[in-house]
């Protein structure tokens, strides 16, 4: 089963422009988010160390929510986003993005908590067990912090090498659990939301069109395709000791408008392949029902497609 085409990056003024146009976007992304505190009348008082702290802490909470919807949004598998960026620069940003996203969560705790701390006088851990015990909707929260950080843990190089890709995979599967988990308590308990139902419905619009295109283009469209298309392996070909072509048969291929070079997602319903997807490049014109792909060993998944069985879709 394909996800969706990726073509070969190409250079153009359109799209430098296309890709600065992106960038700016986002960036006001950022200036809205960050305006969401800067207007509240709560912001005005900063008139204590705490309540600085306090502040730096709902800033870095802002911030932190926001990118971590623009990491979903970069992976969303946007045609019109890939097209004026470039899948492989998205992925690009997506990875970079990732530690930074989570240690600004961090601080965004580690600020909201001290900034408690500092106002009532007490010792932070004190404050922040009364945060997560009295708080509206905090355990979700520290559930969804907890993901991130385990995310954050499998990226280290260290636990990468010895993780499995399908491991790795699940692990940062589980962000957009984290995702949802930490939404709750931003509604229920940011001071900027609470009161405020203007700031409250663009942060829900904002989630809930996030949800939308990860729902529509990560989702429901690959199973729509998945059922039209109704592509399985035809046979395995061995074409060298650590190389084979994988033949696959399917309906109205034509219309996934696929060209030798260009690389799909594959996810195989058959074990060793179910849970994760791989980028694997067209090796022949695509007919209207028989396409192939051809495939190095060069890890678990690669070197399983050599077991292929007719059949698998």
């Amino acid at each position: 089963m394909h996800s969706t085409i990726a073509r070969v990056p190409t250079v153009s003024p359109r799209r430098n422009w296309a890709h600065y146009l992106v960038r700016l976007s986002l960036l006001l992304g950022g200036v809205v988010t960050c305006a969401l505190w800067w207007f509240d009348p709560i912001s005005a008082g900063l008139d204590s160390p705490g309540a600085v702290l306090t502040a730096a802490g709902r800033v870095a909470g802002l911030v932190g929510a926001y990118l971590a919807l623009v990491q979903l949004l970069l992976l969303a598998r946007l045609p019109w986003l890939e097209r004026a960026v470039g899948f492989d620069r998205l992925t690009g940003w997506h990875r970079g993005l990732g530690t930074n996203v989570v240690l600004v969560l961090v601080v965004h705790v580690l600020l909201v908590t001290a900034g408690l701390a500092a106002t009532e006088r007490h010792a932070p851990w004190s404050s922040l067990v009364e945060i997560v015990a009295t708080y509206p909707d905090m355990l979700a929260a520290v559930a969804g912090m907890a993901l991130f950080l385990a995310v954050a843990v499998t990226s280290a190089r260290f636990a990468r090498r010895r993780l499995s890709y399908e491991v790795w995979y699940l692990v940062h599967l589980s962000a957009y659990l984290a995702v949802a988990l930490a939404f709750f308590h931003q509604i229920s308990s940011g001071a900027d939301f609470v009161t405020d139902p203007k700031a409250r419905a663009v942060w829900v619009a904002w989630y809930a069109v996030v949800a939308g295109v990860v729902l529509w283009w990560r989702v429901a469209l690959p199973a729509r395709r998945w059922f039209r298309h109704a592509i399985t392996v035809e046979r395995v070909v061995r074409e060298t000791p650590d190389t084979v072509s994988v033949w696959l048969r399917g309906r109205n291929l034509a219309e996934l408008d696929a060209r030798p070079g260009q690389f799909l997602l594959w996810r195989f319903v058959t074990v060793g392949h179910l849970w994760t997807a791989h980028p694997y490049s067209l090796s022949a014109p695509v007919d209207g029902h028989r396409m192939r792909i051809t495939i190095k060993d060069s890890g678990d998944h690669s070197g399983a497609a050599a077991h292929l069985h007719r059949g698998v879709p």
